[in-house]
């Protein structure tokens, strides 16, 4: 299966891309290397590995939840040019 100059230009299309006529054969050159590659990949016999196999064995690295004292809400807010219900009240941008 190859990509056509239709399909490359669709597919700018959606990623809202210019894509000049000599720039065209270098991604199709590109893409057609992208998808043999995907295509390598799906060839790989996987029948072997089980379904829960993973790379990283051993749990879970993220740390522990510890609640630990912050910054005084008072102090944050002392030098807050505008302030509203104990926060910080910054302009309106959008409507």
């Amino acid at each position: 299966m190859s990509i056509t100059k239709e399909e490359l230009s669709h597919i700018a299309d959606l990623a809202k891309l210019y894509v000049s006529e000599e720039e065209c054969e270098t991604l199709l050159k590109e893409m057609e290397q992208i998808v043999a590659f995907a295509r390598k990949i799906d060839s790989a016999d996987v029948a072997a590995l089980s379904e829960l196999e993973h790379f990283a064995e051993g749990g879970n690295v993220l740390r522990e939840d510890v609640v630990c004292p912050s910054f005084d809400r008072g102090n944050m807010l002392a030098n807050a040019p505008q302030t509203a219900d104990r926060c910080f009240q910054v302009p309106k941008i959008l409507d």
